[in-house]
């Protein structure tokens, strides 16, 4: 079967923007997968630390891995992610953040389901969080979050596919077009993404332990949160044609919620 499987090329689309303390691990994590067929795309936005440096150590080792960079920061990840797929040779486009962690057999799970279920245009791989103490907690999307067939009502409602878990047929993309580089969109183009792919494809998830770790580096958490919620809210009127307009308030109300409940839970903690 994996022989078989092994003539789908998989290109791997990593941004990176100022990564030296990170990246190391992170490309670290794609040459470990089980699954070997793939191409690694580093996008390097302009960076002005030592990331070039590091990513040329390993094309020194491995011709696998191709590195582009651009001469002036893009702002945000849409472009770089842009230049990435339109220069990917694989029929799979993976994405995966300069500061996250694959498990081993994450590529080569989704290569099995995506050749297995042929109407499936997007998976995506359940998560653990890794934390700036350097520990790692929980399974992500919860249970009554883990979405599978057309979707686009429940990921509407809650945007809970992580960036770097996704893996994406290469011909969605002449489908839906590449990723949206609205700067209002930046920290969100991908939720953007997945909502379009929902609207065309059907999504399906790998339903085993987490395959990813996704690291969270917190600075002003308040000010996150409410650009989160503005975000999320600006992406859902956008859609608000397919979704209508009952489901688009329900969307503000559930967010709006959730902001208030996580503020009072951050209060709390600090208190104590």
């Amino acid at each position: 079967m994996m022989d078989s499987l092994n003539n789908n090329l998989v290109s791997v689309v990593l941004p990176a923007y100022n990564s030296e303390k990170y990246i190391s691990e992170t490309i670290e994590s794609i040459i470990s997968q089980t699954y070997q067929n793939w191409e690694a795309l580093i996008i390097d936005d302009g960076s002005t630390d030592t990331t070039k440096s590091i990513i040329e150590s390993y094309i020194a080792k491995d011709a696998r891995i191709k590195y582009i960079l651009l001469d002036n920061n893009s702002g945000g990840p849409a472009r770089p992610r842009n230049i990435g797929i339109t220069n990917a040779s694989g029929e799979y486009i993976a994405f995966l953040d300069s500061d996250d962690i694959w498990l081993s057999d994450k590529l080569e799970k989704q290569v099995m389901q995506m050749e297995s279920q042929k109407e499936i245009g997007l998976s995506y791989v359940l998560y653990s969080i890794l934390s700036e103490d350097g520990t790692i907690k929980g399974v992500f999307p919860k249970i009554k979050r883990r979405f599978r067939g057309n979707i686009f009502n429940s990921l509407y409602l809650s945007p809970v596919i992580a960036n770097s878990s996704i893996m994406v047929r290469r011909d969605v993309f002449n489908e839906i077009g590449l990723l949206d580089e609205d700067p209002r969109l930046v920290a969100a183009e991908d939720y953007d993404m997945l909502l379009r792919v929902s609207l065309k494809r059907r999504i399906d998830y790998i339903d085993s332990s987490p395959l990813l770790i996704y690291r969270i580096r917190r600075g002003a958490i308040s000010e996150g949160l409410l650009n989160r919620w503005l975000l999320t809210n600006f992406v859902g009127k956008r859609y608000i044609s397919y979704a209508g307009e009952s489901l688009y308030l329900k969307k503000v109300l559930l967010s709006s919620i959730g902001l208030v409940k996580t503020l009072l839970e951050n209060l709390i903690l600090s208190i104590k």
